[in-house]
């Protein structure tokens, strides 16, 4: 049996050989190791060139930056093993990770196995480190169908939806990856990824053993602050969310009722939320608020924006015990802190002044009502 290591690549100088080290010295030997240089402007390009000549299991693909996403269709393409084994240069494996694979591969021969992931955190007092560690860690053995893996990730968030931490079926994997859009964009990616593979997958498998060292808080997803280009980069996801559709209506019977209820509204909400976590989370307070609200509504209906909002503050409200305001009463709230508050309140100019008047109070409730307004997943 053939293992094919995906591999993309993008200025990771500093960790890249500890990486690839850890990939070409595995104890199984019959491997695909497929590296794609996404476009790397230091000597990424020139190490895994260094690591070709020697290892002849190793073949180096270039194209120009565009994104892991877009990087990891050339590598699935690309792979003639029997299953894709998806690997982050800036991580490294077990020595024995393929090897012990492979054996339960060859009692379960699942579409899907998901193994264990150690998490490497390079941020002091890193409070989601906890966290990760348990979502990257399934508890579940075994699930039957496509419709039952999409809940169990997108609804029930009981299997992660990164692509580190598990190995397709490369059957699968072509068939998933050849219908994903084509659209460059920095965040969200395995959230994307697995929705194709999960529709075209029908069984899934749990390893119990911790194969995979993931370091976490080196990349964008974990900075602590972003500048407004990074939240720039960000709203690409939509585009991704815009693919996804695309293709649920391509494939509306693969995908069936389940798999559509989630992309249009769990999927969706999510994409929002994402962007919202960047925007009130990580822009730094003197960005105007006006400046990413402005970038946002022209991704995705501002209703949409102030409803995700809302949901927030009631479930902040409902974790610290209080009631959780009806909507109505909000808006009355609103109405009167904008009053008594306004020069404390930018006059920001949108069409629709009643989601402005919205957005103004959620500010303003952030900064005199309200310790921590929202809190929202932290992704990869």
């Amino acid at each position: 049996m053939k293992i094919s290591i995906v591999i993309p690549i993008y200025n990771v100088e500093p960790y890249l050989r500890q990486g690839i080290d850890s990939v070409i010295n595995q104890s199984y030997k019959d491997l695909d190791i497929i590296c794609v240089n996404d476009g790397s402007t230091d000597n990424s390009l020139q190490i895994i060139e260094e690591y070709a000549k020697a290892d002849s299991r190793i073949k180096v693909c270039s194209q120009q930056n565009s994104g892991t996403y877009i990087a990891r269709q050339v590598g699935v393409k690309e792979a003639v093993g029997d299953y894709i084994l998806f690997f982050d240069p800036d991580d490294w494996l077990d020595l024995n990770a393929c090897e012990r694979i492979v054996s339960f591969i060859e009692k379960e021969n699942a579409d899907i196995i998901q193994y264990g992931v150690h998490i490497d955190s390079t941020i002091e007092g890193n409070t989601t480190a906890d966290w990760l560690d348990d979502w990257l860690n399934s508890k579940i053995d075994s699930l039957e169908g496509s419709d039952q893996l999409m809940n169990k990730c997108y609804v029930e968030q009981q299997i992660a939806w990164n692509l580190i931490g598990k190995v397709v079926k490369t059957s699968v994997a072509k068939q998933a990856f050849q219908e994903q859009g084509h659209y460059c964009f920095s965040t969200l990616t395995d959230y994307f990824a697995a929705f194709y593979v999960y529709a075209f997958a029908k069984t899934y498998r749990r390893l119990d053993q911790r194969l995979y060292y993931y370091r976490h808080g080196v990349g964008v997803s974990t900075k602590k602050e972003v500048t407004i280009i990074d939240f720039q980069k960000s709203i690409r996801n939509f585009k991704g969310l815009e693919d996804l559709y695309n293709f649920i209506e391509r494939q509306a019977k693969l995908v069936g009722e389940t798999g559509r209820s989630i992309a249009k509204k769990e999927m969706t909400d999510y994409t929002i939320n994402n962007a919202l976590h960047f925007a009130l989370n990580r822009l730094p307070r003197t960005i105007d608020p006006e400046e990413w609200f402005n970038i946002l509504s022209k991704e995705t209906d501002t209703a949409g924006i102030i409803r995700n909002i809302v949901n927030r503050l009631n479930e902040q409200d409902a974790n610290q015990g209080t009631i959780i305001r009806q909507q109505e009463n909000l808006i009355k709230e609103l109405n009167k802190a904008i009053n008594d508050s306004q020069e404390r309140v930018n006059i920001i100019a949108l069409k629709n002044k009643k989601y402005m008047k919205l957005l103004r109070f959620f500010i303003l409730l952030s900064a005199i009502a309200i310790t921590s307004c929202i809190t929202l997943f932290l992704l990869l």
